[in-house]
């Protein structure tokens, strides 16, 4: 009985979490909140979960992460303060813009700036310190509803389910599976191809809708246009004095080359891109010390406000309930309960790297048990725990406090762009491994 309490403590944190947040409460207290309401329903010692389990997951996060956090806001600042960024929007613009369709392929930009980005190893809380700004700018200047920016981020899914992506995600199952990251690559394009698809054709339709309603980038961006992205307060730069497009994506494409080709670490990709786009730019900076005085500040709120969230996360994980789910699982057929059981620990965690982890293991073990190859189940792993994006994920926290967006339309905007193609891919993988195209 107690477990079936536990399951419902589950459920109702998760709407907690999520009415919380639309009221616009502090995440921290949100997690706060729902971390002692569901060890109270699962008989755990409230004071154990938060000082134990929730601060274990916070602090490991910061641990992990922070310094990421702290090179990104710093690279999204100076990119930003020097006016390269504005470059790079206007001229997507100015290419976007002579299409005929400016306003769709303009959106479907970020999903590919994010892809790229993802592929070789950037987390999306790093990718939305640099890509924000340069949406904010194209999507004025087009007059877009800026309500469309949560669309960059479905462009991480792709390429996190793409063979030699070096995204966390794939790097802890490939390793847990005993493959290398190239290995399944034939079946992850297709996977690739799906997703793309599913997230071209809902783009598509919601363009169409905002068209029909006559939307622009307000009443959507009256907030970011009035309060800015946080990114601290200073002018804007001179369109009249800005960079180069090439002095301006320099910086841009410095991490990719250093991580795709060098191997380089996150950390130190991102403190060569910082070096190489204040050195190309250094007479558009007038005040250099508070220019990265403003970077290192903003990037404590994103910080702390994911790492609450992954504290709840692992409070759940910690839950009887949560334990009921996993063994139920087991009376399923592999390939069902293989897929059910990516897809339903990614939801109670709703964090791609933090669902993996702990399950890669079990997962390999019932993909062998139904007949799939290492390759192939790796993929399949991907996609059914990363194929949606839940109310209660970091991600979407930051995303929407950064792009100052109503919770409420930005939760189903993110949930959709992730769930479109998500399913799309997970029901060609289906396919083919039931046709015995790949095992």
């Amino acid at each position: 009985m107690g477990e079936y309490i536990s399951i419902l403590g589950i459920i109702l944190s998760v709407i907690l979490f999520v009415f919380l947040c639309y009221r616009k409460v502090n995440v921290v207290l949100v997690s706060l909140f729902g971390s002692i309401f569901i060890s109270l329903m699962s008989g755990m010692n409230p004071f154990y979960a938060i000082s134990e389990t929730y601060m274990s997951g916070l602090g490991g996060f910061i641990v992990k992460y922070g310094l990421i956090f702290v090179m990104s806001a710093l690279f999204g600042k100076v990119m930003d303060a020097t006016g390269s960024a504005r470059k790079i929007a206007l001229s997507l613009a100015s290419v976007t813009s002579r299409t005929r369709h400016c306003k769709y392929w303009t959106v479907f930009l970020l999903p590919v700036l994010y892809m790229v980005l993802s592929y070789v190893g950037v987390s999306g809380t790093a990718i939305i310190f640099t890509v924000i700004i340069i949406a904010k700018d194209m999507f004025k200047e087009l007059d877009i509803p800026w309500a469309l920016y949560p669309y960059g981020s479905a462009g991480i899914f792709p390429a996190l389910i793409l063979g030699g992506s070096a995204y966390s995600s794939n790097i802890i199952v490939t390793d847990g599976m005993g493959i290398s990251l190239y290995d399944g690559m034939a079946f992850s394009v297709i996977l690739f191809l799906a997703a793309i698809a599913g997230l071209m054709l809902l783009l598509f339709f919601d363009i169409k809708a905002c068209e029909k309603r006559s939307e622009g980038f307000l009443p959507s961006g009256a907030d970011i246009e009035k309060y800015g992205i946080s990114l601290g307060d200073h002018p804007d730069p001179d369109s009249q004095n800005l960079p180069g497009i090439i002095t301006a994506a320099v910086p841009l494409f410095t991490p990719l080359i250093l991580i795709l080709l060098l191997k380089a670490n996150v950390v130190a990709a991102l403190a060569a891109a910082i070096t190489v786009c204040i050195l190309l730019n250094i007479r558009r900076i007038s005040d250099l010390i508070t220019v990265l005085s403003q970077g290192a500040v903003m990037s404590y709120g994103p910080l702390i406000t994911v790492s609450a969230a992954v504290g709840y996360a692992g409070v759940i994980k910690a839950t009887s309930g949560f334990e009921m789910i996993l063994r139920g699982l087991d009376n399923l057929p592999p390939l069902l309960s293989a897929v059910l059981l990516g897809m339903m620990t990614s939801a109670a965690v709703a964090n791609s790297g933090s669902y993996i982890s702990p399950i890669v293991s079990i997962l390999s073990e019932k993909y062998a048990a139904a007949g799939i190859s290492a390759a192939t189940a790796s993929r399949m792993a991907l996609v059914s725990g990363c194929a949606y994006s839940m109310p209660h994920n970091s991600g979407i926290v930051n995303g929407l406090s950064l792009a100052r967006l109503d919770y409420k339309r930005g939760v189903i905007t993110y949930f959709k762009t992730t769930f479109i193609p998500g399913i799309a891919a997970l029901a060609v993988g289906i396919v083919l491994i039931s046709l015995k195209v790949f095992v």
